[in-house]
């Protein structure tokens, strides 16, 4: 009887469920249509309008699309009349330099144009975008001008307050230093886990175009404890602390040296005190000034070091000097067709070639065909440098919680990606609607 009793209640509920979901299904058909009854905000496609790719990972895109409504906006290069590339690279002031390529297909194959912008560190969101806009919109204007829209828009110039030529060294009581200084802290707590973080940086830059220097110095503390099954309790405690130096400076288009140096100290790696310095020099196929779009530079560092670790290694040793030398080459383009980035890095003791390190990176995002896209990305490491490994075996729990760097000869990732877009060649349209939330529509547990 019980049985039948459980089976019977199971089978009521079952059917209660199917009534329940057929009675839903037409309200949650009809929801689109109730909710989001008129059309979403922005611009219909004018056939007639320039048609423009923007190829740019860090635009705002809404806010372009709603500001500049008489382009049609695309989702392939290949139906774009104009392909907008944007790059960016950081200054030494703490902003952003973007360069905006205008590549001309179709009718205005050949007709080409570059852009740059540079956005200070204390601009705020809206400044930049509202800035970036502007200039985009100054180019298309030529584009614009040659189809039929071009009866329909109208040039304003207004001259801002103040205007005059850029500043120089002379002009600047901080003579281009800026300052960057960061603070921050965690706490957490459940049950059976407590947890404490705490953060702290300081780095003060200066960037020319001769120089660059960069002083910086930043520590971290970790603590967590845990409540185990059987009564006891563990933690884990790592910290880490650094000082850093780079001076650069520039040997003509092509040629740059540099020197650095740094003090760490890492619980993580068995190192109380490493002490480090390193000249190097670098040499760029292409001119420093097309960084944006291409490099592929050779470097050469010899180094210094001077360890002094937590405890003892397995090589016996509780302090140890050591001299090293690296070569790097590296390679980065970004194209109509995607980008790319390949390094590949080798390095080794002076005194005991034996112990090396090969490291090699690279990355791809290539459009195939219209719509299709492939993302590649992995690195691949041979490792035979670990000196600073202790001695002593690490315990179960310090490797599930990762308190110390394990031994290993190899280092291996590899993440690989397909996209796949079809449909309406437009992308005009901006919806922000429940942008913010799902608004219970969608609710995970």
């Amino acid at each position: 009887m019980a049985v039948r009793s459980i089976s019977a209640g199971v089978g009521g509920r079952k059917r209660r469920a199917r009534i329940f979901c057929r009675r839903l299904l037409p309200f949650v058909a009809a929801c689109p249509l109730a909710c989001f009854p008129g059309s979403a905000a922005g611009q219909e496609a004018n056939p007639e309008a320039l048609r423009v790719f923007l190829d740019c990972a860090v635009c705002d895109f809404d806010y372009l699309r709603t500001e500049m409504t008489y382009v049609n906006y695309v989702r392939d290069r290949q139906d774009a009349e104009v392909h907008v590339l944007v790059t960016t690279e950081p200054t030494g002031g703490g902003g952003t330099a973007y360069t905006i390529d205008f590549i001309g297909l179709r009718q205005f194959a050949g007709a080409t144009e570059r852009l740059r912008y540079v956005a200070a560190t204390t601009d705020t969101e809206e400044e930049v975008r509202r800035a970036f806009a502007r200039r985009l919109q100054l180019v298309l204007a030529r584009y614009v001008a040659a189809t039929q829209l071009a009866d329909d828009l109208t040039v304003v110039h207004r001259l801002a307050a103040g205007r005059r030529s850029a500043a120089s060294p002379a002009d600047d009581p901080w003579n281009f230093w800026v300052l960057h200084t960061r603070l921050s802290g965690s706490l957490n707590s459940e049950q059976s886990i407590k947890a404490r973080s705490f953060f702290g940086s300081f780095s003060a830059e200066r960037t020319t175009e001769d120089w660059k220097i960069r002083i910086g110095t930043n520590g971290s503390y970790n603590g967590t404890r845990f409540a185990l099954g059987d009564g006891g309790r563990f933690s884990n405690t790592t910290r880490s602390f650094d000082v850093t130096g780079v001076v650069v400076g520039s040997l003509g288009s092509n040629w740059a040296w540099g020197i650095g140096g740094s003090a760490t100290a890492s619980t993580f790696v068995n190192q109380d005190l490493t002490l480090r310095i390193a000249p190097a020099v670098e040499y760029n196929i292409f001119p420093y000034a097309e960084s944006t779009r291409r490099q592929l530079t050779f470097s050469y560092a010899i180094g210094a070091n001077g360890f002094h670790y937590e405890e003892e290694t397995i090589f016996g040793r509780t302090s140890e000097a050591l001299m090293d030398h690296t070569v790097t080459v590296s390679f980065d383009m970004k194209q109509p067709w995607g980008q790319t980035g390949l390094a590949l890095e080798a390095a080794n003791f002076l005194r005991d070639a034996a112990k090396y390190r090969v490291v090699l990176n690279g990355t791809l995002d290539f459009r195939i065909v219209r719509g299709l896209s492939l993302t590649v990305s992995g690195s691949a490491s041979r490792i035979r440098d670990q000196v600073f490994l202790p001695a002593r075996g690490l315990t179960t729990e310090e490797i599930l919680v990762q308190r110390r760097q394990l031994a290993t000869d190899y280092r291996f990732n590899l993440a690989l990606g397909v996209s796949l877009t079809f449909g309406s060649i437009y992308n005009n349209v901006v919806n922000s609607r429940f942008a913010g939330s799902s608004g219970g529509i969608i609710r995970t547990f």
